[in-house]
């Protein structure tokens, strides 16, 4: 991420970013594992219409075996909301 000094904020555009990078296969997770046991374990349907309004908390799940944390948060694109499972990557061994 570029640093901006002026306001002590990173900008959103970072230049350096490179995709490739950031492309994981997760063995582990399926997308019946999404629309299924993780929709059930976090009490949010996967993709379902979300009410538009912020989260004031979040609650996350421990998933399989290798750990993961999943979190379902409100994505507006256009005029729809919908709920979305997130992976968190706190980038060590086993998440």
């Amino acid at each position: 991420m570029v640093y901006n000094e002026k306001i002590d904020l990173f900008d959103i555009i970072d230049f350096d970013y490179n995709p490739e990078m950031y492309d994981v296969l997760l063995t582990d997770v399926f997308s019946k594992d999404l629309h299924e046991e993780i929709s059930e374990m976090l009490k949010t349907k996967y993709l379902s219409y979300s009410p538009d309004k912020e989260f004031k908390e979040v609650n996350g799940i421990i998933f399989g075996r290798n750990h993961r944390v999943f979190v379902s948060l409100p994505v507006k694109i256009m005029k729809e909301t919908k709920n979305v499972h997130f992976l968190v990557d706190t980038s060590s061994p086993t998440t």
